[in-house]
């Protein structure tokens, strides 16, 4: 796992009341196969992000974002650095949104699996067809600023990995003053698409830097219901409140997937 990531750790244990006969329950063991972002993700609306200020419309999105990015360019940045934003960019010009920003619901028809047996076996369980669409899928807004980080790192992240602060140009660095210290080197975490995603937390709530979405053509962080494919909820599992709250019930849960696992070892300890 990478520098950075979250861990889960869950005890089961039992009073030796019995002594010897005491039966010893069993351990998870490591799954020998996984299911990458891209899959999880599969079928869901593309969305765009919001504007944190003035989100009028789709071309005013595009517009502050382009702004945004050439602002940054304007003040200094490596060549490199310079086609790999434009690309990004590029692909936010040429995509339309259906769904614009997406809502508490966003009908569509769901997308025939053509994944890999793993992943269509995850689908099958995650999938309502009965809903013909998903709830929880509405896209935050961001300071336009965010957004050109966000577009620099999901368009970086095709090499394999999320940039680090030190692959960040001068002209994208936040005006953090621990950016350069070495501790917080991943503030800004794009989920890698053919990756496992790490570790879901409540602190998605805040700003969702951790979280970015690897299409860089929406350039945005992951929605309520992204984050619950990725904990694997169910489509049909309805969140209540407020986005924020939405969130933190995400993050706080343990996976429904995990929880059948660990009442497995349970149940056959205790029968």
């Amino acid at each position: 796992m990478h520098a950075g990531d979250h861990y889960r750790v869950v005890y089961h244990g039992l009073l030796r009341d019995d002594g010897p006969n005491t039966p010893i329950p069993k351990q998870l063991t490591p799954s020998k196969s996984s299911v990458s972002v891209k899959s999880a993700l599969h079928g869901l609306p593309h969305l765009r992000s919001g504007l944190s200020r003035n989100d009028y419309s789709e071309a005013t999105w595009k517009q502050e974002i382009r702004s945004a990015v050439i602002t940054a360019i304007n003040k200094g940045m490596d060549r490199e650095t310079q086609i790999i934003i434009r690309n990004g960019l590029q692909s936010v010009l040429n995509r339309s949104f259906k769904y614009d920003r997406g809502g508490q619901f966003v009908g569509m028809r769901n997308i025939p699996h053509g994944q890999s047996y793993q992943a269509q076996d995850f689908l099958a369980r995650v999938q309502s067809y009965r809903l013909q669409g998903v709830a929880n899928h509405f896209a935050r807004g961001h300071m336009p600023s965010d957004l050109a980080r966000y577009l620099f790192a999901s368009t970086f992240a095709a090499r394999g990995y999320s940039p680090k602060a030190s692959d960040y140009p001068a002209s994208l660095a936040p005006d953090h003053k621990n950016w350069k210290s070495g501790h917080f080197s991943d503030r800004f975490r794009v989920q890698l698409w053919d990756s496992p995603s790490t570790t879901v937390v409540s602190h998605i709530s805040k700003d969702g830097h951790y979280f970015i979405h690897p299409d860089p053509s929406q350039c945005r962080s992951l929605t309520v219901r992204e984050a619950a494919r990725l904990q694997t909820f169910p489509d049909d599992y309805f969140f209540e409140g407020n986005r924020t709250e939405q969130y933190i019930q995400v993050g706080n849960a343990v996976p429904p997937m995990l929880a059948e696992k660990i009442a497995d070892i349970v149940y056959r300890t205790i029968s």
